[in-house]
This record gives structure tokens, sequence and C-alpha cells, in this order.
């Protein structure tokens, strides 16, 4: 929970931080990202520029189409 600020100005700030953090949300959504994970079940995220990041991304749209397809 963010800190409550005082003041006319202190609401303002508050109401911008909201927005800037809802439109941070729905950028993150919308970027593919790949998680792998171990044999005890912890995720790690695939940095954008990581080796075989690509290739990942394209086979796991194709399981997709498949499973999509009736």
């Amino acid at each position: 929970m963010r800190k409550e600020r005082k003041g006319p100005l202190g609401k303002v700030m508050g109401i911008a931080e909201d927005v800037a953090a809802g439109q941070r949300r729905r950028h993150a959504r919308r970027e593919p990202r790949v998680a792998i994970y171990d044999s005890i079940g912890h995720a790690r995220v695939l940095a954008e520029d990581a080796q075989g990041r690509a290739e990942l991304l394209e086979l796991a749209q194709e399981m997709i189409s498949l499973a999509a397809t009736p």
C-alpha cells in the first residue's frame, strides 16, 4: 500500500502514481515472457536478449495454436 500524501498536491500526485502503476501493469501483461521452471518448481524468467528465447516463444505459440484447434 502506498503512503497517503497530504494536501491538494499530494492527492494529485497519488492519482498520477496510480495511473502510472496501472499503465506499467497493462504494458507488462502484453509482453510475452519465457519462464523456465527447475525440478523444485521455482520459476526464472528469461531476459529478452537471452539465447534461445525466440525459439522457445515460437514453440509455445505453435503449441497454443495446436491446442486451440478442435
